[in-house]
């Protein structure tokens, strides 16, 4: 039997019934530096994942743009050829990079399992193994929220297996917090706006943070902004 608040919001997002008719999404994305001017560039990615399984897929849309899939805690890097450039494992993927400055690719491929994450919320939390249980409310930059505790099954969520996530009045959900990890990784997921799209809700305006550890010791910070767009669930 489902958490009340997490009945509450699946049933805000689109409801379950409607979910589970359908078994992909795609569409497209632009990202760009969370705080960046209007006028700094975005990379538009298009992508395609699965609502049934941890399975994302994404594709840097311009000439000679490489294509990122992530699956079983994996990270494979190709051209549009075919080629396999690199294959990474979630430790690879929690070490930052030893250079800063402007937006890196990789770092979008690098958030692609927290990007499909907030894809599929809060249906993801339904799945056999979840375990949720309502919190104390809090006041978010929404406003007042409420809050759910849900808990990973093994596997899924890697090290990752708690996390805290935020729902306003009206059920949509505006944040998700994971527990700090071994490696320092600790992402949250904000949404500020929403829209539907075939009957499902899903947040318009993503922004996804991290800190990452370097090899040299110190931490790099990474703040995204993804504008999702032309979002087509089948």
């Amino acid at each position: 039997m489902m958490d009340e608040l997490l009945t509450e919001a699946v049933e805000a997002h689109g409801g379950l019934s409607r979910w589970r008719e359908i078994s992909s999404l795609e569409g497209r994305i632009a990202v760009s530096v969370a705080g960046s001017t209007p006028a700094a560039p975005k990379v538009e990615l298009a992508l395609m994942a699965s609502t049934h399984l941890p399975l994302i897929c994404l594709e840097d849309v311009r000439p000679g743009g490489l294509l990122c899939t992530f699956g079983d805690d994996e990270m494979r890097l190709y051209r549009k050829s075919g080629e396999l450039l690199q294959w990474r494992n979630r430790d690879d993927l929690q070490v930052g990079r030893s250079r800063g400055g402007a937006l890196e690719v990789e770092d979008i491929f690098r958030s692609s399992a927290a990007l499909w994450a907030a894809l599929n919320a809060p249906f993801l939390f339904t799945w056999p193994g979840f375990v949720t249980r309502e919190i104390s409310a809090s006041i978010g930059n929404c406003g007042p929220v409420r809050r759910l505790l849900v808990g990973f099954p093994p596997g899924l969520g890697g090290d990752m297996q708690v996390a805290i996530v935020s729902f306003d009045s009206d059920g949509l959900m505006r944040s998700m917090r994971y527990a700090a990890e071994s490696h320092g990784l600790t992402p949250i997921l904000t949404a500020t706006e929403h829209a539907q799209h075939d009957g499902i809700v899903v947040g318009k305006r993503q922004f996804i943070q991290a800190k990452l550890s370097r090899p040299d010791g110190g931490v790099d910070s990474l703040a995204l902004s993804l504008d999702v767009k032309q979002l087509r669930f089948r």
